[in-house]
């Protein structure tokens, strides 16, 4: 794991510490969860997108399918 190093105001440091201590946790820990949360939720938001588009897709191919030279380019 590597180290960074944040800058955030006086103010939010002494409330997150708060927050975090309430919770168990260290300050550095609920930072690292939270934003993993973040991640995670914009990648399941970009998931659920592709999902309702190919869900919305008809597919209309007709039963049409590439021949294995056409896939090749050959």
């Amino acid at each position: 794991m590597r180290n960074i190093t944040l800058s955030f105001p006086d103010d939010i440091i002494k409330r997150g510490k708060e927050y975090a201590h309430r919770r168990g946790m260290s300050l550095n820990a609920l930072v690292r969860d939270a934003l993993r949360r973040e991640i995670e939720r914009e990648e399941q938001d970009a998931t659920g997108v592709f999902l309702d588009l190919l869900a919305s897709t008809a597919g209309r191919s007709g039963g049409w399918r590439w021949s294995r030279d056409e896939l090749y380019d050959r």
